[in-house]
């Protein structure tokens, strides 16, 4: 069953053009709302550079996914309508 989701999202810069930085506001007809299915489809659709952020349904390492402020590590949490789902790159350095 195709189901259609309201989110929004925002991802690394290195990901996107800059002019897309932010919150995005997404509707998307999806089978399994779910982060990766949401990956998936937004890397056809938009760039395939968002495959990038995971391997074979797990998060590459290097990043952090937070859900309406909650983190997790799991790209099958589901993703409910109006969600806020923000993807950044884990700073290292000195």
């Amino acid at each position: 069953m195709i189901r259609k989701i309201h989110f929004f999202l925002k991802l690394p810069i290195t990901l996107i053009e800059k002019k897309e930085a932010g919150y995005k506001e997404y509707f998307l007809e999806i089978n399994i709302p779910d982060i990766n299915s949401i990956l998936e489809k937004l890397s056809n659709i938009y760039n395939p550079k968002i495959r990038e952020l995971s391997n074979e349904g797990k998060l590459n390492k290097g990043y952090l996914i937070f859900i309406n402020g909650h983190f997790t590590n799991d790209l099958f949490t589901e993703i409910r309508d109006n969600d806020h789902i923000l993807i950044i790159p884990i700073v290292t350095g000195g």
